[in-house]
């Protein structure tokens, strides 16, 4: 039996089985056997060759409000009925016979043709239940209360609304925390359900925060010996030998809260003669590990105790070697991701934590946090000094 290939030009050297299906690029060699390749252009037409069969051609698809495939017209102009109902079964009384030729079907989201269920990216939708089967890890607006159920699809408004990612009803609205264009929603709810103003500084939860908004499964997968981070502070055991943390456990929340305090802490104590101002930077990068000690040190050293050159600094310590989703990021804000970008999300947590009740940290007023945000955003300060 040979498999059906799937050709989308967007996968480039990407290779997948599983369930009979083989995923590759443009320019395969096509398999002998009774095989299907199909050849997707974007979500509008998809081309198919059946071995053995001349007579395949080019599909268009049709997609309603949804980006559903409702209708597809043949290569013989012959058009094929797609229909679903509310909330994406398929509606077997007003869809025709046979087999479809695009695997884009509901919101244009490929069906598993062996369970049913859709994938959104990052998690499975169960169209007979009307529900996600595993809980959202991003709450969108913690203020919405339909955002608040993880596992209601599109807030319960099918009829209007679609979730590529799996995340929210409305992509823009998770391209804000991602972009640095408002608060880290989700991960303000993590650190203030693990930490209060009486327990922890501002700095302290602004940290966790930023760490834990788009926490996945695999930040819950320790892998010995590797240096990647896990939960809500995206530590692992090397980082809390080297603070001297002894045997804490980087999924157990409260040990996290314990390793971001001391990250930021151990940042502090580096920072010699450091102002109110350099403080607050130094903790929004090191709550990443975005910043050595030696340079702390090395900073706050030529700097005599007049404020650290923040604006030099950030020029020279520009970073490109980036993971694909921080490249994303640093491509599309224009920001550098390591050092401004970090202090942006740092300044937009404070600033959410701060209309919850939390105190700005000492000696910081709103009206730095203005001059700080404008630095993050531009590379420019309304501070002399900076």
């Amino acid at each position: 039996m040979c498999p059906n290939w799937l050709l989308r030009p967007s996968l480039a050297n990407l290779s997948t089985y599983g369930d009979n299906t083989f995923t590759s690029t443009i320019g395969g060699t096509l398999p002998p056997g009774n095989c299907t390749w199909k050849t997707y252009y974007g979500s509008f037409a998809v081309r198919t060759l059946e071995s053995g069969n001349p007579n395949n051609g080019v599909h268009f698809t049709i997609q309603d409000n949804l980006g559903s495939t409702s209708e597809t017209v043949e290569p013989d102009n012959s058009v094929l009925h797609n229909r679903f109902l509310t909330w994406g079964v398929d509606d077997a009384a007003h869809t025709t016979g046979g087999s479809r030729p695009t695997d884009n079907q509901y919101t244009g989201q490929d069906k598993s043709s062996n369970s049913g269920l859709y994938f959104y990216a990052s998690r499975w939708y169960d169209p007979c239940i009307m529900r996600w089967i595993q809980p959202d890890t991003v709450i969108p607006d913690v203020y919405n209360p339909l955002d608040l159920d993880r596992y209601a699809y599109v807030e319960n408004d099918p009829v209007n609304h679609n979730d590529p990612t799996g995340h929210c009803t409305d992509p823009v609205e998770c391209l804000f925390a991602a972009l640095g264009w408002g608060p880290d929603s989700y991960g303000i709810v993590i650190a203030t359900s693990n930490i209060n103003s009486d327990t922890g500084s501002i700095e302290t939860a602004a940290g966790i925060a930023v760490q834990s908004e788009f926490l996945g499964p695999l930040d819950y997968i320790i892998i010995p010996g590797a240096s990647s981070g896990y939960g809500i502070a995206q530590t692992n055991v090397k980082e809390i030998k080297s603070l001297d943390l002894g045997d804490l456990n980087p999924l157990n929340n409260a040990d996290s809260v314990k390793v971001m305090q001391a990250r930021i802490n151990s940042a502090h104590k580096a920072c010699l003669q450091c102002t109110d101002t350099d403080f607050f930077v130094v903790a929004a990068l090191a709550q990443n590990n975005s910043i050595a000690i030696e340079d702390i040190k090395y900073w706050s050293g030529q700097a005599k105790g007049n404020g650290i050159a923040w604006k030099e600094y950030f020029h020279q310590n520009e970073k490109s070697n980036l993971q694909p989703d921080a490249a994303i990021r640093q491509s599309i804000t224009r920001i550098p991701y390591n050092t401004r970008f970090m202090l942006l999300k740092f300044i937009l947590d404070i600033r959410a934590l701060h209309q919850n009740g939390w105190d700005l940290p000492r000696g910081i007023s709103e009206a730095e946090l203005d001059s700080l945000e404008k630095l993050a955003r531009t590379g420019q300060s309304g501070n002399k000094e900076n």
